[in-house]
């Protein structure tokens, strides 16, 4: 008989969790560890100003998309339109997000699976090659963050009504210079994300992603609603009525479901979902790929990340070149605040990021609340998981692993689990 697994901590992911594992039951428990940190709490009463100054602080992995759902609420809010200066300005900073996001993930977290080493940092020693890549991609996408932003790793230069300011056309310049040198890194790291073998898994769900405006353009900045796999699309602004989160007594995060059923988001939903709109290099990448190979398969979370660096390395290239030939208007509108409610959404790294936010005529934070990909992958993360214990025929420890090597596969960020 198989012996249970009782608080096992899991290895190379963000934050800290544990898993239980009863075979005799079949029923795994996700335990997420890291305390409370109540950010939403903590905003109330404050000024709108202060909103998407202090929410980064909620992720040092993706504090630009933080930053940007919440002065989306605020603007939101407040009836602000930014220019469309303003606009790319924020889809390129998106464009850094996702490279550095994804690249600290599949090099360092999730790839020494598939490579047979221990941690990320044998990856320098056995594969160099392999980590020279992801370095150089790395280094890109800070210069982005800090050419826009102010500084790698939570931005400054954001604010309701566009930007403080904006870089210098010199500036953009350079940075097409760089993202053009990472053209050929990006196409490898897909090449390496297809060589892999990716463990076996099919246990149907919902993909959920944001639906962008505009009917050509893949998941960025601008959404008009929350697309789902089955059909159950449905309005930004309703999203707290659709999306119930539970506590369970084992997790200090709380676990999402859409119709009393686990979901998932992040870059696999996204690809299965908008994989047509992909830019043309990534878009031939894929065109490899039967879609019906990934879909209903976490693991190729990995392969679809691989795929978004292409694609947002590409859409950033473009950004460039439309800033370069048409130049940048003033950097901020004006504006002046108003009681009322507005709902951030942003295609976070790993998924749907919800900033909700109700002010009074101040403009003083009077109601917030934050809803994170992560929390609505944890509940699909422990059905998965679930799954491969009822199915599996392996033993404990071979099971314990393909569990391991699925939780990474899904990317959690646990600290913003827990905001």
């Amino acid at each position: 008989m198989k012996k249970p697994i009782q608080n096992s901590m899991i290895a190379k992911i963000e934050g800290h969790g544990s898993l239980n594992i009863n075979f005799k039951a079949k029923k795994v428990e996700l335990n997420i560890l890291e305390g409370e940190r109540l950010f939403e709490e903590m905003l109330i009463g404050k000024s709108y100003e202060q909103t998407y100054w202090i929410t980064p602080r909620i992720c040092g992995v993706c504090p630009i998309v933080h930053a940007l759902a919440s002065v989306k609420a605020v603007e939101e809010t407040f009836r602000i339109q930014v220019s469309h200066s303003s606009q790319i300005m924020r889809e390129l900073m998106m464009c850094s997000q996702m490279l550095e996001s994804h690249i600290l993930h599949l090099i360092f977290l999730s790839l020494p699976d598939y490579l047979g080493v221990d941690r990320g940092t044998e990856i320098y020693q056995k594969h160099p090659k392999y980590f020279n890549m992801a370095l150089k991609i790395k280094k890109t996408a800070d210069f982005i963050a800090k050419a826009i932003g102010g500084r790698p790793v939570h931005p400054v230069t954001i604010t309701a009504g566009g930007f403080f300011k904006f870089p210098k056309i010199e500036v953009i310049r350079e940075i097409k210079i760089q993202l053009q040198n990472i053209i050929d890194d990006a196409e490898g790291l897909v090449n390496l994300a297809l060589s892999l073998k990716y463990p076996a898994l099919y246990n149907p769900c919902e993909y959920l992603s944001a639906e962008p405006k505009l009917a050509d353009e893949f998941p960025i900045y601008s959404f008009s609603k929350i697309s789902s796999s089955r059909n159950s699309n449905f309005e930004i602004k309703n999203y707290i009525k659709e999306i119930k989160e539970l506590v369970v007594p084992y997790s200090t995060a709380k676990f999402a479901q859409h119709f009393k059923q686990g979901f998932m988001v992040g870059s696999l939903a996204r690809v299965l979902l908008f994989g047509n709109r992909l830019t043309p290099l990534a878009s031939q990448y894929l065109n490899k790929i039967n879609l019906d190979t990934l879909r209903f398969n976490p693991y190729y979370n990995n392969l679809a990340q691989a795929l978004e660096v292409l694609h947002y390395t590409e859409k950033a290239i473009n950004i460039c070149d439309f800033a370069l030939k048409n130049g940048l208007e003033k950097p901020m509108v004006g504006f002046k605040t108003r009681a009322g409610r507005g709902v951030g959404v942003m295609e976070a790294p790993r998924g749907i990021l919800y900033h909700d936010y109700t002010f009074d005529s101040r403009g003083n934070a009077t109601d917030i609340n934050i809803i994170t990909p992560t929390v609505q992958n944890l509940a699909h993360i422990e059905e998965d998981a679930n799954f491969i214990v009822e199915h599996s025929d392996a033993n404990e420890s071979e099971i314990y692993h393909q569990i391991e090597m699925l939780v990474r596969a899904y990317d959690p960020c646990i600290t913003c689990s827990v905001h």
